[in-house]
C-alpha cells in the first residue's frame, strides 16, 4: 500500500483543517511537493496545505476507509474536536463561568423588578381580605375600625377629607366588596373632630344608615387628648413643654449628653435624659417632668459649664434655655403640671393594662375626675410646694415668696379646671354607661347590661325573657364553679 502527499495552495484561513482525500496512483511512497506560492506584500505567504490519499493496493474495486477516516471518527478525535468549537465559541461569547454569571445576574436583576414585588404583595393581600370578606359575610355583623395601624385595604381620600368625602369613601368602600348590606354594630376613629363629631362627624353619617353602629374612641387615646388640648388651650403650659423638647434636642447630642451623665454619676443619682414629646406616647409629658423635677441641679449645672466653656457655636442655645429654665414661671408650671399629671398618667396606666375592660376603665374614669374635683373644690387654701422652694434661683429671686405661692396657686386651678373639663368631655356619661353595661354583661349581670342588651335586641331578635333566664343560669353555674375550685384542696386538681 502507497501514500501520495500532496501540497497545494489553500485560501487564508487559519481556522480551516487539512484534508485527506485517496489516491492509489503511486504504489509506492512518494512526496509530490508543489512550489510554495508566495502571494502578495498585503497577506503574505499562503500556508501549504497537505492531501494525504492512500489505498489498500489489494487490486479489488472495494473501497475501504482511509486511516485518517477512521481517525476523525475514533472518540479521542470527537472530543478534541468538541473542545476546539468549545474554545472558538468562549472566545466569541466568552467562558462558561462568564455566561453563567451572567444569566445569573439578568435572572436576578428580573425578579428584583419592582413589578412582581408587588404582584407578591397584591397576591398575599387579596387572599388576606377574601379571607376576612368570608368571615364578616358568615358572621352576618362587624364593626368598622380606620386608622393607619389595621386595615383591609386602602382607600384614596386625596381630594377631599371633609365629612361627606370620608364617610362616601368608606360606604363606596364596602359596597365594593359587597358588605354594605351587613349590619355595622360598632365604629372607632381617631379623635379627629371631622371624625368623631357628633353633630356631622363620619361616625353620625354612618350611623344614620347603620343606627346600631356605636362610636367608641380608644380610651387611652382620649386620655392622651386630655393633656394634647389642655396644652394647646393654656399659653403657659405649651411654652413648658416647649422648653422641655428643647432640653431633649439639647441633650441628644453624644457630648452634651455625656456630660450630663457624668454629672449625674458625680452627684450619686439615677443616669437618665430627657425624652421627646411625642403626640403618640401617651406617658413622654408626666415622664419629661418628672425627670427635669429629679435632675434639676445636674442639668443646670451641665448648662452653666457649657456656657462658661464657651467652646460651642451654639453657646446662644444653651444660654437661652437656661434663661427660661431659671423662671419663677417655668418651675412653677413644672411642679403644677407634674402634680396633676401624676393623677393622669395613674388612669393612663389602668387603661392600658392587657386585663383591662370597659367597666373597669369606668370606674377609673370616674375616681380619676372625682380625685380632681376634691382637690378643686377643697377649703383648704391650697398652697405652693415646700420643694419647690430649693428651685427658686435665677430671676425667680426677684420675686417675693408670698408673690410665687399666690402664681402657684392661680396656675394650679387654671390648669386643673381644664383638665377637667376636658375629661368630662372626652368621657360623657353616656359613653361610659354603656362601657358599665358591656362590663355587665360579660359578668353575666343582667341589671347592669339593661342598656347593651336594649340597644340590640331588635337587631339580634333577642328574647329578652329567655336571655335574662340564661344570665342567671350562666352567673349561678359560675359562682358554684368557682365556690367548688376554692373548696378543693391543692394538689387534687
Amino acid at each position: 500500500m502507497g501514500y501520495t502527499v500532496d501540497t497545494i495552495e489553500n485560501e487564508n484561513n487559519p481556522d480551516n483543517p487539512p484534508s485527506f482525500s485517496e489516491s492509489t496512483k503511486q504504489p509506492n511512497k512518494e512526496v509530490d511537493c508543489m512550489a510554495t506560492d508566495l502571494g502578495d506584500l498585503q497577506f503574505g505567504p499562503i500556508r501549504p496545505k497537505l492531501q494525504i490519499s492512500g489505498s489498500t493496493g489489494s487490486g479489488s474495486s472495494k473501497r475501504s476507509k482511509s486511516k485518517l477516516e477512521l481517525h476523525a471518527a475514533c472518540k479521542q478525535h470527537l472530543i478534541s474536536k468538541e473542545k476546539w468549537n468549545s474554545y472558538i465559541l468562549s472566545k466569541k461569547n466568552g467562558s462558561v463561568h462568564a455566561v453563567l454569571s451572567t444569566a445569573h445576574s439578568e435572572h436576578i436583576e428580573k425578579n428584583r423588578n419592582w413589578k412582581i414585588q408587588n404582584e407578591l404583595i397584591d397576591c398575599c393581600s387579596n387572599t388576606v381580605f377574601l379571607n376576612i370578606i368570608r368571615d364578616i359575610r358568615h358572621c352576618e355583623y362587624f364593626a368598622l375600625m380606620c386608622d393607619e395601624a389595621r386595615f383591609v385595604g386602602f382607600v384614596d381620600v386625596s381630594i377631599s377629607q371633609n365629612t361627606e368625602a370620608l364617610s362616601s369613601a368608606i360606604l363606596s368602600f364596602l359596597d365594593k366588596h359587597n358588605i354594605l348590606n351587613v349590619p355595622i354594630i360598632a365604629q372607632s376613629y381617631d379623635g379627629a373632630n371631622v371624625m368623631s363629631g357628633n353633630h356631622n362627624g363620619v361616625q353620625k353619617k354612618i350611623k344614620g344608615k347603620n343606627p346600631f353602629s356605636i362610636y367608641i374612641h380608644c380610651m387611652a387615646h382620649r386620655t392622651n387628648l386630655v393633656v394634647i388640648d389642655m396644652c394647646k388651650s393654656i399659653k403657659d403650659a405649651r411654652n413648658i413643654f416647649n422648653g422641655l423638647e428643647a432640653l431633649y434636642i439639647h441633650f441628644s447630642i453624644p457630648l452634651k449628653n455625656m456630660m450630663l451623665v457624668d454629672i449625674q454619676e458625680k452627684l450619686g443619682i439615677k443616669k437618665t435624659k430627657p425624652c421627646s414629646n411625642s403626640d403618640t406616647k401617651w406617658s413622654c409629658r408626666f415622664k419629661n417632668c418628672k425627670m427635669v423635677m429629679e435632675h434639676y441641679s445636674s442639668i443646670i449645672k451641665v448648662l452653666k459649664y457649657e456656657i462658661d466653656k464657651n467652646t460651642d457655636k451654639n453657646v446662644a442655645n444653651t444660654i437661652g434655655i437656661l434663661y427660661t429654665m431659671e423662671k419663677t414661671s417655668f418651675l412653677v408650671h413644672l411642679f403644677v403640671l407634674h402634680e396633676i399629671l401624676l393623677i393622669i398618667n395613674i388612669l393612663s396606666n389602668k387603661l392600658q393594662e392587657k386585663t383591662a375592660t370597659l367597666g373597669k376603665a369606668s370606674q377609673v374614669i370616674d375616681s380619676v375626675i372625682a380625685t380632681l374635683e376634691t382637690n378643686r373644690r377643697s377649703k383648704r387654701k391650697r398652697t405652693q410646694p415646700n420643694k419647690l422652694s430649693n428651685y427658686i434661683t435665677g430671676e425667680s429671686e426677684e420675686h417675693s415668696s408670698n408673690d410665687i405661692m399666690t402664681c402657684y396657686r392661680v396656675k394650679y386651678f387654671i390648669i386643673l379646671d381644664t383638665v377637667i373639663m376636658n375629661l368630662e368631655i372626652k368621657f360623657s356619661k353616656e359613653s361610659m354607661k354603656l362601657a358599665n353595661s358591656v362590663d355587665g354583661f360579660l359578668m353575666f349581670d343582667y341589671l347592669k347590661s339593661i342598656t347593651f342588651i336594649n340597644h340590640y335586641k331588635n337587631l339580634l331578635n333577642t328574647d329578652v325573657e329567655s336571655l335574662k333566664a340564661e344570665m342567671m343560669v350562666a352567673q349561678n353555674l359560675k359562682k358554684q364553679s368557682t365556690d367548688n375550685k376554692m373548696m378543693t384542696p391543692e394538689g387534687n386538681g
